[in-house]
């Protein structure tokens, strides 16, 4: 089961990526058409390297999910408990945040 849930968060978080890289050419290049003065420029240059940026936290993405699914695979013991604490942290969190 943890495998297949690694393979699921993986493969949203790596749509989310390429949507994100889609949207930012598609604004690239939107943007290059009016590139007369120096803030388009800038505007282009931007979204240039946020679209670098995002492409690059893709492939990290992937590689660190192939190393998440191994790690679950090999101590899937130490992954649940793993995932208990994370749990039980993010209720902690969101109950002091309900408190305020």
């Amino acid at each position: 089961m943890e495998n297949s849930l690694a393979a699921k968060i993986s493969n949203e978080v790596a749509e989310v990526y390429e949507d994100i890289v889609d949207n930012l050419k598609s604004t690239s290049r939107r943007v290059s058409k009016d590139t007369g003065d120096t803030l388009a420029s800038t505007a282009v240059s931007l979204a240039h390297t946020a679209e670098n940026l995002a492409e690059t936290a893709r492939l990290q993405s992937k590689t660190m999910a192939k190393l998440a699914r191994r790690e679950v695979r090999e101590h899937p013991m130490a992954a649940t408990a793993l995932a208990a604490a994370a749990v039980a942290l993010v209720g902690v969190a969101i109950a002091v945040k309900l408190d305020r």
